[in-house]
Parts: C-alpha cells; sequence; structure tokens
C-alpha cells in the first residue's frame, strides 16, 4: 500500500509518495494539504497477512501487562514493535498503533490483515470507548476465553476427523484393489453371488466411472449454499435458526456456546461501566448468526421502548425459566453485573456437559459404521468364497 502526500513547500504544491512503512512511522512532510491511499492493480491479488489468534493472545498479554505497570500506551506499543518476531507482525502493531493514537478507524486500518471479524469489532468497541488502556485486559480476556472453547471443540471433533479420514481411505482401497480382484475371480468361475456382494459390485462401478465427477458436484453444491448463504439473507435466517434450535445435540452445543459467550460480552462491558441498553447494542455488533441476531435486535428494540429487562429478554422466546428467573431478580436487586457472570457460567456449564455427550456418542456411531462395512464385506465377499469351497469337496 503506498499514499499521495499534497504538501505545499515554497510557496508550490508538491506531491509525495509514502509507502506504508514511511506513513506509520510518520515520515511526512510538513504543510500537508491531503493524504490519499494510492490505487495498486498487484494489491488485487495480493494475499492479507495471516494474524493467528495465538500471536494475538500473547501480544496482548504482554501490552497488558506493560499498562498494569503504568508504561504509557505508545511506549508500550514502541516496545512490543522493537521486540517483534518478523516484520508481518511489527506492521501489524505500527498499525494498531496509528489507528488508536490518530483515533482513525481501527477497521479500516486493519483491512490488509486476515483474522476473525469478531476480533475487528472488539478493537472497534475498545477504540471507540476513548480509553482503549482500560480496555486491553478485557479484550484478552475474552480472546483467551475463545480460544480456550475453540481448543475444546477441537480436541473432541478431533477423534471422528480422523475416523472419518480413516474410512474415505479405507473405503478408496477396498474399491481400488480389493474389490476388483474378487471381482474377477467370481465372474471367471460363474459363481452365483449374492445381493449384498451385487451391490457391492455395483457401487465399485460407480465409484470408477463417476468418483471425479461426484467429487467435483459435491465440491459445486457446497459452494453453491456457501454463495447463495452469504448473499440471501432470507435462506441464511433459515439456516441460522435450523442451527441454533433444530438439528439434535449439535445445536445445543451451537447454541450454548453462542448464549456463553454473549454473557461473557455482557459481562466484560457491565464491568467496563457500560449502560446495560448500550452494552445489549455494542453486543449485537458482535454477532454473527442472524437468528439471534433478530433475538436480540428485539430485546433491544423493547428495552428502547421502555419495557423491563425481564419482559424484554422472555418476549426473545430463547431463554429458559431458570436464566429468566436469574435476570428477573438482577433487575430487581440491580446487581446484572454479579448475575451476568452467573449466567455465563450456568452456559458454560451446559456447554461443556453437552460436548461430553456429543464425545461419548459419537464413538460408538462410528464404530458401528465401520463393523456394518466389515460385515458387508463379510457377506459380499466370503459368502461367495465359501460357496466355492463347497463346489471344491462335491
Amino acid at each position: 500500500m503506498k499514499y499521495i502526500v499534497k504538501y505545499q513547500e515554497n510557496n508550490k504544491i508538491k506531491t509525495k509518495y509514502l509507502s506504508e512503512k514511511q506513513y506509520l512511522n510518520k515520515e511526512l512532510p510538513k504543510n500537508i494539504i491531503s493524504i490519499k491511499k494510492s490505487f495498486d492493480f498487484f494489491n488485487i491479488f495480493k494475499s492479507k497477512q495471516k494474524i493467528y489468534n495465538r500471536v494475538l493472545i500473547d501480544i496482548l498479554y504482554e501490552l497488558n501487562l506493560m499498562l498494569e505497570a503504568n508504561i504509557l500506551f505508545d511506549e508500550a506499543f514502541d516496545i512490543l514493535i522493537n521486540s517483534a518476531s518478523n516484520e508481518q507482525i511489527s506492521q501489524f502493531l505500527k498499525s494498531l498503533k496509528y489507528s488508536f493514537s490518530n483515533h482513525i478507524n481501527i477497521s479500516d486500518k486493519l483491512k490488509e490483515f486476515a483474522f476473525d471479524s469478531f476480533i475487528i469489532t472488539l478493537f472497534k468497541i475498545i477504540q471507540d470507548s476513548g480509553n482503549p488502556k482500560k480496555h486491553i485486559n478485557i479484550l484478552y480476556e475474552i480472546l483467551k476465553e475463545e480460544e480456550e472453547l475453540k481448543r475444546s471443540i477441537k480436541k473432541v471433533f478431533a477423534y471422528p476427523l480422523i475416523l472419518v479420514v480413516s474410512f474415505i481411505f479405507a473405503l478408496i482401497g477396498i474399491f481400488n484393489y480389493v474389490v476388483p480382484k474378487f471381482e474377477s475371480m467370481f465372474l471367471q468361475n460363474d459363481i452365483k453371488i449374492t445381493l449384498a456382494t451385487k451391490s457391492l459390485f455395483f457401487i465399485k462401478s460407480l465409484f470408477e466411472q463417476y468418483f471425479f465427477l461426484l467429487i467435483s458436484l459435491v465440491i459445486l453444491i457446497v459452494f453453491l449454499i456457501v454463495t447463495i448463504y452469504k448473499r440471501n439473507e432470507k435462506l441464511r435466517y433459515f439456516l441460522d435458526k435450523k442451527l441454533f434450535l433444530s438439528l439434535p445435540l449439535i445445536s445445543q452445543i451451537y447454541r450454548y456456546r453462542i448464549l456463553y459467550r454473549f454473557f461473557y460480552l455482557v459481562h466484560s462491558l457491565l464491568l467496563s461501566r457500560y449502560e446495560f441498553n448500550e452494552t445489549i447494542n455494542k453486543c449485537k455488533t458482535l454477532i454473527n448468526n442472524k437468528y439471534f441476531l433478530d433475538r436480540i435486535t428485539r430485546i433491544d428494540s423493547s428495552l428502547k421502548s421502555g419495557k423491563s429487562i425481564y419482559q424484554s429478554f422472555k418476549k426473545a422466546n430463547i431463554f429458559d425459566e431458570v436464566v429468566l428467573n436469574i435476570i428477573k431478580t438482577a433487575e430487581i436487586s440491580n446487581s446484572l453485573e454479579k448475575t451476568s457472570y452467573e449466567i455465563r457460567t450456568i452456559y458454560k456449564k451446559r456447554f461443556n456437559e453437552k460436548v461430553e455427550i456429543f464425545s461419548i456418542f459419537i464413538e460408538p456411531i462410528f464404530f458401528i459404521l465401520i463393523m456394518a462395512l466389515i460385515v458387508w464385506l463379510i457377506l459380499a465377499i466370503f459368502v461367495p468364497l465359501w460357496s466355492i469351497g463347497d463346489i471344491l469337496r462335491t
């Protein structure tokens, strides 16, 4: 990225081109008239610089420690920039520092870096607060909690994923190397084959003739669904609603994770002395699920129309009686900070319970599938082989 700087010198208008590095280091001329980004055709094909969550958490941890030690905000960033392990992280820190120090929209400044939009929105909330030093710790805690949640989900899904991949490779090996040999043997000896054997040979022929076509078709369907999902608001709302409410066990895991994140954010913002209405409004910007966003928007509208917190949450029709009673108690006792923490704890506990149940059920399901495959192969291959043995004995 380059910048075009127009400035006045010796009563003349001059133009200067600055690199991203020069711009961030404030290597600017005097008497600036305007600064514009220059269009670079090759930037269209340039991939964004990936900033991993783990790296970002480490950066925020160090920054938070320095700020708690009463090091000035800009000085803390300078220390991090000088100790950055590579140029990419250094550029990211410079962009971050420049946005905070000059009150420039952080979303625009971080466009060249690739990370979750959830994180950019959190940075934007911190920037808009007017006191980023105070809120860096909250951002660090939120991202650390998010990383732990992702790790727990990955841990549960890693084993089933390995089983699925192994299952697919086993099928490919069977249809490519095992089945063709037995098929030629059975056809040469004119052996009477069973229904299981016929179905095996039929699937094998489909696999040989249409494997790449089927793979291409699956990829095309997935691509179309993702494209339509992003562009069609009604379809996105419908699918998000099904994911939030209708899928057995999966929806519960997904729903409790979203609700836990929501109340974690509510609790964090309330601790930062935001008003409850403002907290709900800011949390809306961090929600990706369209159905859940619609429910929270209804809560926000009800609060703005003068209804109580309890009535607004009850009207959303996604919270159970236990949570609603806690909210009602919090409203009466004016203890929303404390109760938001209790609600987030409830949802975290429910999330962990459902994840554990999923991990308990998923293993037997895959073992049943593998056993079914083995039984099918026995019926399809070994039963005709036993008939050959009977023929030889007679």
